[in-house]
């Protein structure tokens, strides 16, 4: 039997260890290194092929977004009351403008949403290009 040693995503030991059988494979997240005795204020944090002790806490990752500017509508009745809803991933605040009006949106789970309605002659086009969103009112023929 072997012991091995499970760290958090920080690679941070968390100090659980468990046994297994000496030629099974080692899961992700752990590795059969022991980690080094720790003081009071000391963290494991296993570097691939050793442990390193240190005295401040690791902060745990924080996740990048895609930045892509999405919409849920391609295409939309002009009629003002139909909504087009576009976000975009970002962890700050996200700036839209639409007619040359700014809007701020705050983000709320990674994503900025802006509804927006379409008032123009015939169906609304609405388009992604080099994360800009371009909306096109088409003539239509009658």
């Amino acid at each position: 039997m072997v012991t091995i040693y499970q760290f958090d995503s920080r690679r941070v030991f968390t100090g659980v260890s468990r046994e297994t059988m000496g030629n099974a494979g080692v899961p992700l997240g752990w590795t059969r290194l022991a980690p080094p005795q720790l003081a009071e204020g000391e963290w494991a944090v296993f570097r691939g092929s050793k442990w390193e002790t240190v005295t401040v806490e690791p902060a745990f990752p924080v996740p990048v977004l895609p930045q892509i500017l999405k919409t849920d509508k391609w295409t939309v009745e002009a009629d003002s009351t139909d909504f087009v809803s576009v976000t975009f991933g970002s962890t700050t605040t996200v700036h839209f403008i639409v007619e040359g009006e700014l809007y701020s949106v705050e983000q709320i789970g990674g994503l900025a949403t802006l509804e927006i309605t379409a008032d123009a002659v015939g169906p609304v086009q609405v388009q992604v290009q080099n994360q800009q969103l371009v909306i096109t009112a088409v003539e239509v023929q009658v």
